[in-house]
Protein backbone atom coordinates (compact mmCIF):
# COMPACT_ATOMS: atom_id res chain seq x y z
CA UNK A 1 0.00 0.00 0.00
CA UNK A 2 2.96 2.29 0.53
CA UNK A 3 3.10 5.15 -1.91
CA UNK A 4 -0.60 5.10 -2.84
CA UNK A 5 -2.87 7.94 -1.90
CA UNK A 6 -6.18 6.77 -0.46
CA UNK A 7 -7.77 10.16 -1.00
CA UNK A 8 -8.85 12.77 1.47
CA UNK A 9 -10.60 15.97 2.24
CA UNK A 10 -7.66 18.34 2.58
CA UNK A 11 -5.19 19.71 0.08
CA UNK A 12 -1.53 19.82 0.89
CA UNK A 13 -0.39 23.16 -0.43
CA UNK A 14 1.65 25.59 1.60
CA UNK A 15 -0.72 27.99 3.29
CA UNK A 16 0.48 30.77 5.57
CA UNK A 17 -2.23 30.29 8.21
CA UNK A 18 -0.01 30.51 11.30
CA UNK A 19 -0.11 26.79 12.06
CA UNK A 20 2.96 24.59 12.39
CA UNK A 21 3.76 22.87 9.10
CA UNK A 22 4.30 19.43 10.60
CA UNK A 23 3.78 17.21 13.63
CA UNK A 24 4.29 13.48 14.13
CA UNK A 25 3.22 11.06 16.83
CA UNK A 26 5.09 7.76 16.89
CA UNK A 27 5.10 4.55 18.87
CA UNK A 28 8.66 3.36 18.32
CA UNK A 29 12.17 4.72 17.91
CA UNK A 30 12.69 3.24 14.45
CA UNK A 31 9.90 5.39 12.99
CA UNK A 32 11.12 8.40 14.99
CA UNK A 33 14.59 8.03 13.44
CA UNK A 34 13.17 7.95 9.90
CA UNK A 35 10.93 10.96 10.50
CA UNK A 36 13.79 12.90 12.08
CA UNK A 37 15.83 12.56 8.89
CA UNK A 38 12.85 13.69 6.81
CA UNK A 39 12.17 16.64 9.12
CA UNK A 40 15.78 17.84 9.08
CA UNK A 41 15.92 17.50 5.30
CA UNK A 42 12.82 19.72 5.02
CA UNK A 43 14.04 22.16 7.67
CA UNK A 44 11.25 21.17 10.05
CA UNK A 45 11.82 20.99 13.80
CA UNK A 46 12.53 17.37 14.91
CA UNK A 47 11.09 18.32 18.30
CA UNK A 48 7.69 18.22 16.63
CA UNK A 49 8.08 14.43 16.52
CA UNK A 50 6.57 13.11 19.74
CA UNK A 51 5.73 9.76 21.25
CA UNK A 52 2.31 8.48 22.22
CA UNK A 53 0.80 7.63 18.84
CA UNK A 54 -2.79 8.52 18.03
CA UNK A 55 -3.84 9.24 21.61
CA UNK A 56 -1.12 11.87 21.97
CA UNK A 57 -2.07 13.38 18.61
CA UNK A 58 -5.69 13.85 19.72
CA UNK A 59 -4.68 15.33 23.07
CA UNK A 60 -2.24 17.76 21.46
CA UNK A 61 -4.58 18.98 18.72
CA UNK A 62 -7.38 19.45 21.24
CA UNK A 63 -5.19 21.84 23.24
CA UNK A 64 -3.68 23.87 20.37
CA UNK A 65 -4.02 24.57 16.65
CA UNK A 66 -3.30 21.37 14.69
CA UNK A 67 -0.36 21.22 12.31
CA UNK A 68 -1.09 21.35 8.60
CA UNK A 69 0.41 17.87 8.12
CA UNK A 70 0.24 15.19 10.82
CA UNK A 71 1.97 11.80 10.69
CA UNK A 72 0.43 9.29 13.08
CA UNK A 73 1.52 5.80 14.09
CA UNK A 74 -1.59 3.63 14.60
CA UNK A 75 0.23 0.48 15.71
CA UNK A 76 -1.69 -1.59 18.24
CA UNK A 77 -5.10 -0.04 17.52
CA UNK A 78 -8.20 -1.70 16.17
CA UNK A 79 -9.47 -0.53 12.79
CA UNK A 80 -12.48 1.15 14.39
CA UNK A 81 -10.39 3.00 16.97
CA UNK A 82 -7.87 4.11 14.36
CA UNK A 83 -10.56 5.36 11.99
CA UNK A 84 -12.44 7.20 14.73
CA UNK A 85 -9.31 8.94 16.05
CA UNK A 86 -7.88 9.84 12.66
CA UNK A 87 -11.25 11.26 11.59
CA UNK A 88 -10.96 13.78 14.42
CA UNK A 89 -7.60 14.94 13.10
CA UNK A 90 -8.95 15.22 9.55
CA UNK A 91 -11.95 17.21 10.77
CA UNK A 92 -9.52 19.59 12.46
CA UNK A 93 -8.20 20.59 9.05
CA UNK A 94 -4.97 18.59 8.90
CA UNK A 95 -3.63 16.45 6.09
CA UNK A 96 -3.09 13.11 7.80
CA UNK A 97 -0.53 10.43 6.92
CA UNK A 98 -1.04 7.21 8.87
CA UNK A 99 1.64 4.59 9.51
CA UNK A 100 1.02 1.08 10.80
CA UNK A 101 2.07 -2.57 10.65
CA UNK A 102 -1.00 -3.97 8.85
CA UNK A 103 -0.97 -4.48 5.08
CA UNK A 104 -4.75 -4.73 4.91
CA UNK A 105 -6.95 -3.55 2.03
CA UNK A 106 -9.94 -3.26 4.37
CA UNK A 107 -7.98 -0.91 6.64
CA UNK A 108 -6.72 1.08 3.67
CA UNK A 109 -10.26 1.64 2.37
CA UNK A 110 -11.61 2.61 5.77
CA UNK A 111 -8.86 5.17 6.24
CA UNK A 112 -9.47 6.61 2.77
CA UNK A 113 -13.17 6.96 3.50
CA UNK A 114 -12.30 8.80 6.72
CA UNK A 115 -10.23 11.35 4.80
CA UNK A 116 -6.74 10.06 5.62
CA UNK A 117 -4.49 11.13 2.75
CA UNK A 118 -2.13 8.13 2.74
CA UNK A 119 -1.19 4.99 4.66
CA UNK A 120 2.32 3.50 4.82
CA UNK A 121 3.10 -0.01 6.01
CA UNK A 122 5.95 -0.49 8.49
CA UNK A 123 8.87 -0.60 8.28
CA UNK A 124 9.04 2.61 6.29
CA UNK A 125 12.02 4.27 4.63
CA UNK A 126 12.98 7.91 4.35
CA UNK A 127 12.18 7.85 0.61
CA UNK A 128 8.71 6.38 1.22
CA UNK A 129 7.79 9.04 3.78
CA UNK A 130 9.27 11.82 1.66
CA UNK A 131 7.32 10.72 -1.43
CA UNK A 132 4.09 10.46 0.58
CA UNK A 133 4.58 14.00 1.90
CA UNK A 134 5.30 15.27 -1.60
CA UNK A 135 2.00 13.79 -2.76
CA UNK A 136 0.17 15.55 0.09
CA UNK A 137 1.79 18.86 -0.85
CA UNK A 138 1.26 18.76 -4.60
CA UNK A 139 -1.45 20.98 -6.04
CA UNK A 140 -4.78 19.20 -6.35
CA UNK A 141 -6.26 19.95 -9.81
CA UNK A 142 -9.67 18.78 -8.63
CA UNK A 143 -9.58 21.47 -5.94
CA UNK A 144 -8.60 24.16 -8.43
CA UNK A 145 -5.12 24.59 -6.92
CA UNK A 146 -2.59 25.82 -9.49
CA UNK A 147 1.05 24.91 -9.65
CA UNK A 148 3.71 27.48 -8.82
CA UNK A 149 5.25 29.83 -11.36
CA UNK A 150 8.57 31.29 -10.22
CA UNK A 151 10.29 33.88 -12.39
CA UNK A 152 13.88 35.03 -12.07
CA UNK A 153 14.98 38.28 -13.65
CA UNK A 154 18.31 40.09 -13.38
CA UNK A 155 18.23 43.76 -12.50
CA UNK A 156 21.19 44.08 -14.86
CA UNK A 157 23.18 41.75 -17.10
CA UNK A 158 25.98 39.62 -15.72
CA UNK A 159 24.72 39.34 -12.16
CA UNK A 160 24.46 35.54 -12.19
CA UNK A 161 20.70 35.24 -12.66
CA UNK A 162 20.92 32.06 -14.71
CA UNK A 163 23.28 30.43 -12.21
CA UNK A 164 20.89 31.18 -9.36
CA UNK A 165 17.89 30.06 -11.42
CA UNK A 166 19.32 26.70 -12.46
CA UNK A 167 20.52 25.88 -8.96
CA UNK A 168 17.15 26.75 -7.41
CA UNK A 169 15.34 24.68 -10.04
CA UNK A 170 17.67 21.75 -9.39
CA UNK A 171 17.07 21.90 -5.64
CA UNK A 172 13.29 22.16 -6.02
CA UNK A 173 13.33 19.10 -8.28
CA UNK A 174 15.93 16.97 -6.51
CA UNK A 175 15.71 17.92 -2.85
CA UNK A 176 12.00 18.76 -2.67
CA UNK A 177 10.86 16.20 -5.23
CA UNK A 178 8.65 18.56 -7.21
CA UNK A 179 8.01 17.89 -10.89
CA UNK A 180 9.84 20.97 -12.12
CA UNK A 181 10.04 22.68 -15.50
CA UNK A 182 12.95 25.05 -16.13
CA UNK A 183 12.46 27.31 -19.16
CA UNK A 184 14.92 29.84 -20.56
CA UNK A 185 12.88 32.59 -22.21
CA UNK A 186 15.93 34.26 -23.75
CA UNK A 187 15.95 32.26 -26.97
CA UNK A 188 19.02 33.98 -28.46
CA UNK A 189 21.35 34.82 -25.57
CA UNK A 190 20.09 32.51 -22.82
CA UNK A 191 22.70 30.29 -21.17
CA UNK A 192 20.68 27.63 -19.31
CA UNK A 193 21.49 24.99 -21.94
CA UNK A 194 25.14 26.04 -22.07
CA UNK A 195 25.52 25.99 -18.29
CA UNK A 196 23.98 22.53 -17.98
CA UNK A 197 25.83 21.12 -21.01
CA UNK A 198 22.64 20.07 -22.80
CA UNK A 199 21.59 20.44 -26.42
CA UNK A 200 19.37 23.46 -27.10
CA UNK A 201 16.06 22.49 -28.66
CA UNK A 202 14.30 24.08 -31.65
CA UNK A 203 11.03 23.08 -30.00
CA UNK A 204 10.98 26.28 -27.98
CA UNK A 205 10.71 28.37 -31.15
CA UNK A 206 7.95 26.07 -32.37
CA UNK A 207 5.81 26.67 -29.30
CA UNK A 208 6.55 30.41 -29.39
CA UNK A 209 4.86 30.31 -32.79
CA UNK A 210 2.08 28.02 -31.58
CA UNK A 211 1.81 27.74 -27.75
CA UNK A 212 -1.28 25.56 -28.00
CA UNK A 213 0.92 22.68 -29.20
CA UNK A 214 2.02 21.96 -25.64
CA UNK A 215 0.80 18.59 -24.43
CA UNK A 216 2.32 15.58 -22.68
CA UNK A 217 3.57 14.01 -25.93
CA UNK A 218 5.21 17.25 -27.05
CA UNK A 219 6.85 17.84 -23.68
CA UNK A 220 8.25 14.32 -23.48
CA UNK A 221 10.04 14.75 -26.80
CA UNK A 222 10.93 18.43 -26.60
CA UNK A 223 12.30 18.80 -23.09
CA UNK A 224 15.63 17.59 -21.75
CA UNK A 225 15.21 15.60 -18.54
CA UNK A 226 17.83 15.78 -15.77
CA UNK A 227 17.87 13.95 -12.45
CA UNK A 228 14.66 12.72 -10.87
CA UNK A 229 12.21 15.50 -11.61
CA UNK A 230 13.74 18.34 -13.66
CA UNK A 231 12.72 18.99 -17.27
CA UNK A 232 14.37 21.78 -19.27
CA UNK A 233 13.29 23.81 -22.28
CA UNK A 234 16.03 26.04 -23.70
CA UNK A 235 16.95 27.24 -27.18
CA UNK A 236 19.82 28.91 -28.99
CA UNK A 237 18.21 30.76 -31.86
CA UNK A 238 20.02 32.76 -34.56
CA UNK A 239 20.29 36.46 -33.81
CA UNK A 240 17.31 38.44 -35.00
CA UNK A 241 13.79 39.34 -33.94
CA UNK A 242 12.43 37.38 -31.00
CA UNK A 243 10.22 34.46 -32.08
CA UNK A 244 6.46 34.57 -31.79
CA UNK A 245 4.59 37.52 -30.37
CA UNK A 246 5.01 39.14 -26.93
CA UNK A 247 2.02 37.21 -25.59
CA UNK A 248 3.52 33.83 -26.50
CA UNK A 249 5.88 33.66 -23.51
CA UNK A 250 3.02 34.10 -21.06
CA UNK A 251 0.95 31.45 -22.84
CA UNK A 252 3.86 29.02 -22.76
CA UNK A 253 4.55 29.28 -19.05
CA UNK A 254 0.83 29.14 -18.34
CA UNK A 255 0.53 25.91 -20.36
CA UNK A 256 3.52 24.38 -18.59
CA UNK A 257 1.76 24.87 -15.25
CA UNK A 258 -0.81 22.29 -16.33
CA UNK A 259 1.92 19.63 -16.50
CA UNK A 260 4.30 20.43 -13.62
CA UNK A 261 4.18 21.16 -9.90
CA UNK A 262 6.60 24.08 -10.28
CA UNK A 263 7.60 26.11 -13.34
CA UNK A 264 10.85 28.07 -13.02
CA UNK A 265 11.48 30.68 -15.71
CA UNK A 266 14.72 32.54 -16.47
CA UNK A 267 13.29 35.78 -17.87
CA UNK A 268 15.35 38.45 -19.69
CA UNK A 269 14.65 42.04 -18.74
CA UNK A 270 13.66 42.95 -22.28
CA UNK A 271 10.87 40.35 -22.21
CA UNK A 272 9.27 42.04 -19.21
CA UNK A 273 9.78 45.49 -20.74
CA UNK A 274 8.16 44.45 -24.03
CA UNK A 275 5.41 42.35 -22.47
CA UNK A 276 4.81 43.21 -18.81
CA UNK A 277 1.71 40.98 -18.88
CA UNK A 278 4.20 38.08 -18.68
CA UNK A 279 4.48 38.53 -14.92
CA UNK A 280 0.77 38.80 -14.19
CA UNK A 281 0.38 35.12 -13.26
CA UNK A 282 3.69 34.63 -11.44
CA UNK A 283 3.49 33.19 -7.94
CA UNK A 284 6.92 34.63 -7.13
CA UNK A 285 9.25 37.02 -8.93
CA UNK A 286 12.89 36.87 -7.81
CA UNK A 287 14.96 39.93 -8.73
CA UNK A 288 18.70 39.24 -8.81
CA UNK A 289 21.20 42.09 -8.49
CA UNK A 290 24.69 43.01 -7.40
CA UNK A 291 25.10 45.50 -4.52
CA UNK A 292 25.74 48.51 -6.78
CA UNK A 293 23.94 51.80 -7.32
CA UNK A 294 22.89 50.78 -10.83
CA UNK A 295 21.73 47.40 -9.61
CA UNK A 296 19.65 48.91 -6.82
CA UNK A 297 18.10 51.48 -9.16
CA UNK A 298 17.00 48.86 -11.69
CA UNK A 299 15.86 46.40 -9.02
CA UNK A 300 13.66 49.14 -7.61
CA UNK A 301 12.16 49.79 -11.05
CA UNK A 302 11.52 46.09 -11.64
CA UNK A 303 9.95 45.62 -8.22
CA UNK A 304 7.65 48.58 -8.84
CA UNK A 305 6.58 47.13 -12.21
CA UNK A 306 5.89 43.71 -10.71
CA UNK A 307 3.89 45.22 -7.84
CA UNK A 308 1.82 47.22 -10.33
CA UNK A 309 1.12 44.38 -12.74
CA UNK A 310 0.73 41.58 -10.17
CA UNK A 311 -0.09 42.79 -6.67
CA UNK A 312 -0.48 39.23 -5.37
CA UNK A 313 2.99 38.12 -6.49
CA UNK A 314 5.63 37.42 -3.85
CA UNK A 315 8.64 39.61 -4.73
CA UNK A 316 12.04 38.33 -3.59
CA UNK A 317 15.29 40.31 -3.66
CA UNK A 318 18.45 38.23 -4.14
CA UNK A 319 21.81 39.98 -3.93
CA UNK A 320 24.48 37.93 -5.68
CA UNK A 321 28.24 38.16 -6.21
CA UNK A 322 28.88 40.13 -3.06
CA UNK A 323 32.60 40.95 -2.75
CA UNK A 324 34.47 41.36 0.51
CA UNK A 325 34.02 45.13 0.22
CA UNK A 326 30.76 45.64 -1.65
CA UNK A 327 29.85 49.01 -3.13
CA UNK A 328 26.70 49.06 -1.00
CA UNK A 329 25.95 47.45 2.36
CA UNK A 330 22.93 45.31 3.14
CA UNK A 331 21.18 48.25 4.79
CA UNK A 332 21.88 50.49 1.82
CA UNK A 333 20.55 47.93 -0.65
CA UNK A 334 17.37 47.42 1.36
CA UNK A 335 16.89 51.16 1.71
CA UNK A 336 17.39 51.70 -2.02
CA UNK A 337 15.16 48.86 -3.18
CA UNK A 338 12.58 49.55 -0.50
CA UNK A 339 12.36 45.88 0.37
CA UNK A 340 14.01 43.34 2.62
CA UNK A 341 16.82 41.33 1.03
CA UNK A 342 16.04 37.61 0.99
CA UNK A 343 19.52 36.34 0.11
CA UNK A 344 22.97 37.93 0.38
CA UNK A 345 25.24 35.62 -1.64
CA UNK A 346 29.02 35.95 -1.54
CA UNK A 347 31.17 35.94 -4.65
CA UNK A 348 32.39 32.38 -5.39
CA UNK A 349 34.14 32.79 -8.74
CA UNK A 350 36.42 29.75 -8.49
CA UNK A 351 33.78 27.19 -7.57
CA UNK A 352 31.31 28.69 -10.05
CA UNK A 353 33.88 28.28 -12.82
CA UNK A 354 34.27 24.63 -11.86
CA UNK A 355 30.51 24.18 -12.08
CA UNK A 356 30.34 25.82 -15.50
CA UNK A 357 33.19 23.72 -16.88
CA UNK A 358 31.57 20.54 -15.58
CA UNK A 359 28.16 21.53 -16.97
CA UNK A 360 26.48 20.72 -13.67
CA UNK A 361 24.65 22.85 -11.10
CA UNK A 362 26.77 23.61 -8.06
CA UNK A 363 23.87 22.21 -6.00
CA UNK A 364 24.57 18.85 -7.67
CA UNK A 365 28.37 19.01 -7.47
CA UNK A 366 28.73 20.42 -3.96
CA UNK A 367 25.39 20.19 -2.16
CA UNK A 368 26.95 21.21 1.17
CA UNK A 369 28.67 24.33 -0.13
CA UNK A 370 27.59 27.43 1.89
CA UNK A 371 26.27 29.17 -1.24
CA UNK A 372 24.14 26.13 -2.07
CA UNK A 373 22.86 25.82 1.49
CA UNK A 374 21.74 29.45 1.43
CA UNK A 375 19.80 28.83 -1.77
CA UNK A 376 18.35 25.66 -0.25
CA UNK A 377 16.27 27.53 2.29
CA UNK A 378 14.71 29.66 -0.44
CA UNK A 379 14.14 26.60 -2.63
CA UNK A 380 12.11 24.98 0.14
CA UNK A 381 9.91 28.05 0.39
CA UNK A 382 9.51 28.47 -3.36
CA UNK A 383 8.60 24.80 -3.75
CA UNK A 384 5.65 25.30 -1.44
CA UNK A 385 6.98 23.21 1.43
CA UNK A 386 5.53 24.64 4.66
CA UNK A 387 8.25 25.89 7.01
CA UNK A 388 8.47 27.78 10.25
CA UNK A 389 9.70 31.25 9.40
CA UNK A 390 12.86 32.40 11.18
CA UNK A 391 15.39 35.11 10.57
CA UNK A 392 18.30 33.83 8.42
CA UNK A 393 21.59 33.56 10.29
CA UNK A 394 23.41 35.58 7.60
CA UNK A 395 21.06 38.50 8.19
CA UNK A 396 21.46 38.26 11.96
CA UNK A 397 25.24 38.38 11.58
CA UNK A 398 25.24 41.29 9.14
CA UNK A 399 22.96 43.31 11.40
CA UNK A 400 24.94 42.59 14.57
Amino acid sequence: MAGKSPGGKNTGGAVDDGRDPFAAFVSDEELRAVLTIVAEHRQWDPRDIRGGGLAAAIRTTAASAPARTIVVDISGLTVDDAVEGLSELVDGGSSVLAVGPENDVHLFRRLAAAGVRDYLVKPVTVDQVDEALRTLERPDPAAGVQSRLIMFVGARGGVGTTTVTTNIAWQIAESQGRRTALIDLDTAFGSVALGLDIEPTPALREIFDDPERIDNVFLKGAMVHLGKSLSILAAEEPLGPAPGNPASAGMIVSSLRDHFDVVVADVPRWAIAQGPALIEDATTVCIVLEPTLAGVRDANRLAALVATRNSSSDIRVLVNRVSRKPELSLREVESGVGRSVDLWLDENAEVMAQSEIAGRPLADMKPRHPWVRQLGGLAVTLAGVPVKQKRPIWKRLLRS
